[in-house]
């Protein structure tokens, strides 16, 4: 893998934000062990504890800013975005916003139920489809310009309870991989958010051994972690 894709945190600076985190852990942990509102860029996000937090965890916020900011490339009835593990489906809303009609699939029931509330939240109801299915198993047929996914960060099979579904997995990037090409369009683009905190070249080489070109989209730098938004596209 091309070293300047995966970054590796200052290992100081490391520790002592993951310090600072601690002091601030008894204000975070309310905000994802109860229901709440996040208000992200004036979105309103509900999200409850077995849905992901797109906001205290932060890779939503990021993914879906990157998302938005790409813009639908083609007349709105025609630009297609799917927004994969969608959690609360603050990076399709995001995209939704932007231009794109969203399909967004997430295998937890919970988190497609609110992410169909949050659709009719924002008035995007019109703009968003929500189904369930595990990766591509809903969508048959189906082609998008713009596929964006924040993959579980670390490699091992997830617990019983729903929300560790999006922090562990097994072989998802190698499926996800896989079977990506046949539900893209020509020139269309991938988002993948991944952080250091997790196995980024696992993640990584599935796609680069799939034939996708990856280079770095956005990237951001937390002190105990570093994230990125990697965009991938098959040449030709």
């Amino acid at each position: 893998m091309n070293a300047p894709l995966i970054p590796r945190p200052n290992r100081p600076l490391q520790i002592l934000t993951r310090f600072g985190l601690r002091l601030i852990r008894p204000i975070l942990l309310p905000r994802v062990r109860r229901p709440v509102i996040e208000t992200p860029d004036g979105l309103l996000l509900a999200t409850i504890p077995t849905v992901f937090n797109p906001v205290v965890f932060r890779a939503g916020v990021m993914l879906g800013r990157a998302a938005g900011s790409v813009g639908a490339p083609k007349a709105p009835d025609r630009s297609r975005m799917l927004d994969m593990g969608c959690g609360t489906g603050i990076v399709g809303a995001y995209a939704a916003r932007s231009g794109f009609d969203v399909t967004s699939v997430d295998i937890n029931p919970d988190a497609v139920r609110v992410a169909r509330a949050n659709a009719i939240l924002n008035g995007l109801e019109d703009k968003i489809t929500v189904l369930q299915g595990d990766l591509f198993s809903p969508l048959e047929g189906q082609t998008f310009d713009l596929v964006c996914f924040g993959p579980p960060y670390f490699k091992g099979p997830p617990k019983n309870e729903r929300l560790s579904r999006a922090f562990w997995s097994e072989n998802l990037m190698d499926k996800f991989a896989r079977d990506l090409p046949g539900y893209l369009t020509p020139g269309a683009r991938v988002l993948i958010h991944l952080s250091t905190d997790g196995d980024s070249e696992g993640f990584l080489t599935p796609a680069a051994e799939a034939g996708f070109e990856i280079s770095v989209f956005t990237r951001k730098n937390y002190g105990n972690e570093i994230m990125t938004v990697y965009e991938m596209h098959l040449p030709g």
